[in-house]
């Protein structure tokens, strides 16, 4: 009688790294669509196709870009070039059927109703579009300004597919270049003289295409880094701050605020409804409390390309300026080729990619850690009026 043949558990796997005959009873020299798990060979479970990564544009909105137009040239243009795309996408092509194109010369809407390639105008115009490198044209449009929105497949890596979770009873959403700094309604009480953006600050990450992203879902908020390449070597880190070179507190109220202060910061680069942290300012001020260090305010005015009017709503501030001190940008950059860390604590857009709101108490802000020798207390996210 033969040698009794055990049929499991398996305790092996693929093996070929030598010949099939020679292999024992728990190796494989071949596993198709399968593996072994726990002393058994399992099927593989596949995959399925969810879709294409896409994303919006709307030439008209400056939230998405910093030219609502461009000119045609012979009726003719390329919607990825002539909006700057192509610098960031260079392989991108167009969602067949989203095109949206206006030709605000004659105010016609081109639209491709039959998804062929063939532009259909609101009052009768036609012309074409090749879906695949952006290029379209427009009968009779020489010269003529066109505004556009549509979504398109960037065609870039996906370097980082992360997890929002804040409930955790909840399974966890999935997040993919929502990138719009946060943009808080107006609330006359703990914001009294705050006055929201209508354009949404858009924001970026930069990095090589090897470069994965880093999060971790901590106090109700995403937070996020990117650039890490090896242990201790990290790029594009840094805190978006500007020198400031001059302050003058133009009203204050007791006991607890708000005050007003103008600020000098050369070539700020904010906008109303920014909000800014200041530290490490010298100046005489009386104590702590009454001292603008450590403090979260937000821009009411432009004053000019140097100056802004920056109101802190829980602070009473007195003193007169010396020298030095920061501003860290929390919903703006001073530097778009540096990332550092954000936290992000909802999708600004409602979920809504073609139609977003942009408008609500959500979306990304820099990570500023105040450091000081003085400090006793931290305030990273100070106040929950950001």
């Amino acid at each position: 009688m033969g040698d009794k043949l055990v049929i499991g558990p398996i305790n092996k796997g693929l093996r070929n790294d030598r010949t099939a005959f020679v292999i024992d009873n728990d190796s494989f020299p071949t596993l198709i669509n399968a593996y072994q798990w726990r002393g058994r060979i399992k099927r593989k479970r596949g995959t399925s196709l969810l879709g294409r990564l896409t994303r919006f544009f709307d030439s008209t909105s400056l939230s998405y870009s910093n030219t609502s137009t461009f000119a045609l040239v012979a009726g003719a243009g390329n919607l990825f070039i002539g909006f700057g795309l192509n610098v960031n996408s260079p392989n991108a092509s167009l969602v067949p059927g989203s095109i949206e194109i206006t030709d605000t010369n004659t105010g016609q809407i081109y639209t491709d109703p039959g998804l062929d390639g063939i532009l259909v105008g609101s009052l009768g115009g036609s012309g074409t579009i090749n879906y695949s490198i952006g290029v379209f044209t427009i009968v009779g449009g020489a010269g003529h300004l066109v505004s556009t929105n549509f979504l398109y497949y960037p065609d870039l890596p996906v370097m980082g597919l992360e997890e929002f979770l804040i409930d955790g009873t909840q399974f966890p959403g999935t997040i993919w270049d929502v990138s719009f700094y946060k943009n808080p309604p107006v609330d006359p009480v703990n914001l009294p003289g705050y006055i929201q953006k209508t354009d949404v600050t858009r924001t970026s990450w930069n990095g090589q295409d090897y470069q994965q992203f880093w999060s971790v879902n901590y106090q109700d908020a995403m937070w996020v880094t990117n650039g890490i390449t090896v242990p201790f070597s990290i790029t594009n880190i840094g805190m978006q701050f500007k020198p400031i070179t001059g302050m003058i507190i133009t009203s204050a109220i007791a006991p607890s605020g708000p005050s007003i202060v103008n600020l000098t910061i050369v070539a700020h680069g904010l906008s109303v409804g920014d909000f800014v942290f200041i530290n490490e300012v010298q100046y005489t001020a009386p104590n702590l409390t009454n001292s603008i260090n450590f403090q979260t305010g937000y821009v009411i005015a432009i004053l000019g390309p140097n100056n802004v009017s920056v109101e802190f709503p829980n602070a009473f501030l007195t003193g007169t300026y010396s020298s030095g001190g920061i501003a860290q940008y929390l919903t703006n950059r001073e530097n778009a080729t540096l990332d550092g860390i954000r936290w992000y604590d909802g999708d600004p857009t409602d979920g809504n990619p073609t139609n977003p709101s942009l408008t609500g108490n959500k979306g990304w802000v820099n990570f500023s850690p105040p450091l000081s020798f003085a400090m006793v207390f931290s305030r990273w996210k100070n106040d929950t009026s950001i």
